[in-house]
């Protein structure tokens, strides 16, 4: 079984997981809310999320459609500083600068998100219909 400093300190090797978890530090958040703050593409947060799942740094749960990641309580001391510093050390780095303020704009916007698709969901539901489909954008006609 691998140490667990050694799964952590992995973890904090690679800039996108970081960036997640310093996210995480502040507060629960959707991949939307990640990947919007980040500009980055939802496979590549979720293939993050999930390392930081297996290394026990963050958790997850499901709240009606969508899952919330957070940050895991620490099991040991270490763990619980290690974090602790990257919650209040690491603002001086500007790429994480950079997220806390577009988070600011991002989260209203997918919560507001969250909270339409929640609504239509519910009215299809009472209205006994399907839930509405995305709509496809139109077929692309290549030129020759």
């Amino acid at each position: 079984m691998e140490n667990p400093v050694d799964g952590m300190f992995r973890a904090f090797a690679d800039v996108t997981r970081l960036r997640i978890l310093h996210l995480l530090a502040r507060r629960e958040m959707s991949v939307c809310e990640i990947m919007a703050t980040m500009k980055v593409p939802q496979s590549k947060i979720s293939r993050h999320l999930g390392y930081l799942r297996a290394s026990g740094l963050v958790v997850s749960r499901t709240q009606g459609q969508w899952r919330l990641y957070a940050l895991a309580k620490p099991t040991t001391r270490f763990q619980a500083r290690a974090l602790h510093c990257l919650k209040d050390c690491f603002d001086e780095v500007a790429v994480l600068r950079q997220d806390m303020t577009r988070l600011k704009v991002v989260g209203p916007l997918c919560a507001r998100r969250k909270k339409r698709l929640a609504d239509a969901a519910r009215n299809n539901k009472r209205k006994g219909r399907a839930p509405a489909k995305k709509s496809q954008p139109p077929p692309r006609i290549e030129l020759g």
